[in-house]
């Protein structure tokens, strides 16, 4: 079982976000993961990611991997401790496990079975750009150019992207060449899975395969983005969308018809080697070389 909390709208806002509640009694098994401030009160068996900061309250039981920005702990954990910037083990807290934290405070009357592993400051999260390329291979009215540029930014905000730049109106070329920003700073590899869901989801609006069975589509991220994208690439006859390594074409002299394909380029997003991620401006360039060969090699087979 997988969960994913948001944030909440319903909360105080604090200076650096939002924060969701797991209230006492609440019990997740499997992993959960928050792009909020998350104050744990019940329980977890299984794994926690929190891309911000993580509070576990004194009645709060964790049996798993824990991964958070800085990490208060008052209840008990059995398992692995990961802030990447600072663990805090509060009066009261029990911690079975190994700790990896760059910065660590322990108070007094705490129970603490631990190795602990010290590292130097963290690597800061970076900012990723995913650039876009929309080209229509006849005239279109511009609307239609916009309805599926609108479409593509509403598919990537649902994976955490927003809007970063503009590009002007279509020209004579058709092309409309929007960039996309990481709404949050996010590791490397989130990035590459933000894009493998990507693909998994047009595939699936494309009915490109079986990737997210049809029942499951409404709870699928991002999905209901991706079926407004296949509708406003269906009303172009011959279109083609790239977002980052990630190819959507219809071809078809039918306007409307859902005739479209899928491609994806999966050695575009490199491996980190040794452990460093690519710079993201070095990154946008390689993604933008990547996506012309992409459109060269449409022309080629359209």
């Amino acid at each position: 079982m997988r969960r994913r909390a948001g944030s909440s709208k319903e909360n105080e806002p604090k200076p650096m976000g939002t924060t969701t509640v797991l209230a006492a009694g609440t019990r997740v098994v499997g992993e959960f993961e928050s792009d909020a401030d998350l104050v744990l009160s019940g329980s977890i068996d299984g794994r926690l990611r929190v891309q911000r900061d993580l509070r576990i309250m004194a009645e709060a039981v964790v049996d798993g991997e824990v991964d958070a920005e800085r990490i208060v702990v008052l209840g008990r954990v059995s398992g692995s401790l990961h802030g990447r910037r600072s663990i805090e083990i509060c009066p009261g807290a029990h911690v079975d496990g190994d700790v990896f934290t760059p910065q660590i405070r322990v108070h007094e009357g705490v129970v603490l079975n631990a190795q602990v592993h010290m590292s130097g400051p963290p690597t800061p999260p970076r900012h990723y750009l995913l650039p876009a390329m929309l080209k229509s291979y006849e005239h279109v009215p511009e609307e239609s150019m916009e309805e599926a540029e609108r479409a593509a930014e509403t598919l990537l905000n649902a994976l955490g992207f927003e809007l970063e730049t503009r590009a002007p109106h279509a020209d004579k070329s058709g092309v409309l060449r929007p960039i996309f920003r990481s709404r949050e700073p996010v590791p490397y590899k989130r990035l590459q899975e933000n894009v493998a869901k990507l693909a998994r989801v047009l595939r699936s609006a494309a009915g490109d395969g079986d990737v997210v069975p049809r029942e499951e589509l409404p709870q699928a991220t991002g999905a209901s983005g991706a079926q407004e994208l296949a509708h406003a690439l269906s009303r172009m006859r011959r279109a083609a969308l790239v977002l980052g390594p990630v190819a959507v074409t219809h071809f078809d002299e039918n306007p409307g018809a859902r005739h479209l394909a899928v491609y994806e380029r999966t050695n575009t997003l490199p491996e980190a080697v040794g452990g460093e991620p690519p710079d993201p401006a070095a990154l946008l360039m390689s993604l933008q070389q990547a996506q012309h060969e992409i459109l060269d090699e449409i022309d080629r087979t359209s």
